[in-house]
């Protein structure tokens, strides 16, 4: 296994000792040098080469550290930083770095497992895209400057409601996933904009603060405009958030959009706007200086003549039809109008079409969780992903930006549930259907012991008959609205194997289904033992799965 480089920068001797003891429980971890003074650092990274920086925040004072982070990030670009952060206070100022180009940070204390993980994924990670970006990147040693501006990507939507924020955010995240690059969302609806909830983020800091520094200033640079940026926890994307209220959009001009843009690009490798229904001057920037627009429409006849609309409108304000890349949201298969007749109404071929999928979507709205993190293998996520394949590859021509294709889009843990809790939910659910069974088994049997013949009969028929009715009925409603008592219980749901809403259809059939799984011995249950999604034989006729709920 290929050795990994390390360089320790902590003022403590006796922290720099046990950080060693730590590393060197791994073989292939060698420690290239000990930096005391931060002076020091830049002298010996030049004469030293090095996979990764584990940076102490004690190393130098919050303003130093950010301009060493500055320092070596711009002279040694294939160098990664890995910050030794200290509780919450001192996690503020490694998310700071983090935006200044360190890689990650690791919170204190950590075990010695922890620590070599982090290593050696963070070492993985760079390997592997400085291969990928060996066409972009000059020269192979240390001191290679980035050549390529960053690709800037507007979404417009002619009209509120059709999802233009829920593209932009999971676009932004999608591109993030696919390439590891660093990506920015700007929200530039600056009167309702809501990036920062669809993602649960509580910035403190806005855009039109930022437009009222940038007024001050002839030129900024990316010092400036990293004070207002924040950074999404679970998907790295970072976000310069929309004003908080209606009235502080008038203090964001053009001219400031400008700026924020052009220092943006430099730094980012994506910038991915969310602009707003309304045409103003700002949005007019966005999409002047966006390599692609995404227009954003459904299938639905006011819709579209909008979108015609605003292709006409574009050509009128001299902006180029040539970047605009139609989507489609809510792509349902049974709608009147069809895909290839919106591209001969509007003479330009759409690049992506994004399902219907309210029981994903919605709840991750609720939950601020972008639908590409909470649920990566639902169709929504899936056409997400294919539609940032197709910006990368396709339009900006680069293939390379994208990572393996095991590492794309599940990265998540499985969702299966532990089997004990499928079954104890099952103890609940059949406990209850077989007491509904027995109101209909016991008068049937009563019926045919003490009634006289032909009538006992036809009683006890009846009886035993429609005693099926209630695990039909039982498991078609509950699965229909949503779980079952014992489903709820343990944090179970029913979910369909394409991630499909569990239509009255499917719960119906997963229920007549139910008695070939019990009709054979029970051998129809015992099959999610050996099944690889713990599918019993319902499920498999069905084709549905039971895993955790998801409350995101």
């Amino acid at each position: 296994m290929e050795i990994i480089s390390v360089a320790l920068a902590h003022p403590d001797i006796q922290q720099r000792i046990e950080l060693k003891k730590q590393l060197f429980t791994d073989q292939t971890m060698e420690i290239a040098m000990e930096i005391e003074e931060p002076d020091e650092i830049i002298g010996q990274l030049k004469n030293n080469n090095v996979d990764l920086l584990l940076l102490s925040l004690e190393f130098a004072d919050p303003e130093e550290l950010l301009e060493l982070v500055y320092e070596i990030t711009g002279d040694f670009p294939q160098l990664e930083i890995l910050i030794l952060s200290q509780g919450m206070e001192s996690n503020q100022l490694a998310r700071r770095l983090l935006r200044a180009g360190a890689f990650d940070y690791i919170e204190q204390p950590f075990s010695e497992e922890e620590l070599v993980a982090a290593v050696r994924e963070i070492v993985e990670i760079s390997r592997r895209r400085q291969k990928k970006l060996s066409e972009i990147v000059s020269g192979p040693g240390y001191g290679a400057k980035r050549q390529q501006i960053g690709k800037i990507i507007s979404v417009f939507s002619t009209k509120g409601g059709v999802g233009r924020s829920l593209l932009a955010v999971n676009l932004a995240c999608a591109l993030r996933k696919l390439t590891e690059s660093r990506v920015i969302l700007v929200d530039l609806d600056l009167q309702f904009g809501d990036d920062a909830i669809l993602m649960d983020m509580k910035p403190t800091t806005m855009i039109d603060t930022l437009a009222r520094d940038c007024k001050q200033e002839e030129y900024i640079n990316f010092d400036l405009v990293d004070d207002y940026i924040y950074t999404h926890e679970s998907t790295g994307v970072d976000l310069l958030a929309a004003p908080s209220r209606p009235e502080q959009a008038e203090y964001v001009e053009a001219d400031d959009v400008v700026k924020i843009l052009e220092v943006l690009e430099r730094h980012y490798d994506y910038v991915v706007i969310d602009t707003s229904t309304h045409i103003s001057e700002p949005v007019m920037v966005a999409m002047e200086k966006a390599d692609i627009i995404l227009l954003l429409l459904t299938l639905e006849l006011p819709t579209i003549k909008n979108g015609r609309l605003m292709l006409e409108l574009m050509d009128n304000l001299g902006l180029s039809k040539q970047n605009v890349r139609i989507v489609m949201n809510r792509d349902v298969p049974d709608s009147e109008l069809q895909v290839e007749e919106v591209e001969e109404a509007l003479g330009k071929e759409i690049i992506g079409c994004l399902p219907s999928q309210g029981n994903v979507v919605m709840p991750s709205i609720d939950m601020g969780n972008p639908v590409v993190d909470s649920h990566p293998e639902s169709q929504f996520s899936k056409q997400l992903f294919d539609l940032g394949r197709t910006i990368i590859a396709d339009y900006f021509e680069q293939p390379e930006f994208l990572i393996e294709e095991s590492s794309k889009t599940d990265q998540s843990p499985s969702n299966l549930p532990p089997i004990e809790n499928r079954i104890l939910a099952g103890l609940v659910d059949y406990s209850l259907v077989f007491i509904c069974m027995l109101l209909f088994l016991i008068p049937g049997v009563l019926g045919l012991i003490f009634l006289e013949p032909p009538v006992n009969l036809l009683v006890g028929m009846l009886g035993i008959f429609s005693s099926i009715l209630p695990p039909v009925l039982y498991f078609t409603f509950f699965h229909s609205g949503g779980q079952t008592p014992g489903e709820k219980l343990m944090g179970l749901s029913l979910a369909v194997s394409d991630q499909s809403e569990i239509s009255l259809g499917v719960a119906f059939t997963r229920s007549v289904a139910l008695f070939f799984s019990v009709i054979p011995f029970g051998l129809g249950f015992f099959w999610a033992f050996f099944d690889e999604q713990q599918r019993t034989w319902h499920d498999i006729l069905a084709k549905t799965r039971v895993e955790n709920f998801h409350s995101n």
